[in-house]
């Protein structure tokens, strides 16, 4: 997908991982798509009505291994699913730069607070 591409190099520049090597920055993109995952996930759920989220459950344990079905299903019941993901990956991204900027911020209040 051209899209996760440009998404991928966006967060690795926007957090300033470019300078790491190219495994490492593979790793943190694995952990980082998991955690905006769980963010979708915990989204959907709370946008699902309770009859959809006990279709939901059943579809993840009879069809666990097959996204495509999953994806159809969410994509049927809930039609902003793209605007979630781009919301949740967004507010991810948000979070994470914050932090990074802390993270790396002048050590006293004094520098440039």
């Amino acid at each position: 997908m051209e899209n996760t591409n440009v998404l991928q190099q966006n967060i690795v520049t926007s957090l300033g991982l470019d300078s790491l090597p190219e495994d490492e920055q593979v790793r943190i993109l694995d952990e980082i798509g998991r955690v905006i995952h769980q963010r979708v996930v915990l989204r959907v759920l709370d946008e699902l009505s309770d009859e959809d989220k006990n279709t939901f459950d059943e579809l993840l344990g009879k069809r666990g291994n097959n996204q495509n079905i999953i994806a159809l299903f969410l994509k049927e019941k809930l039609p902003n699913l793209d605007r979630i993901v781009e919301e949740e990956t967004a507010g991810f991204k948000a979070q994470a730069q914050e932090f990074m900027k802390r993270a790396t911020g002048p050590a006293s209040p004094s520098q440039g607070g």
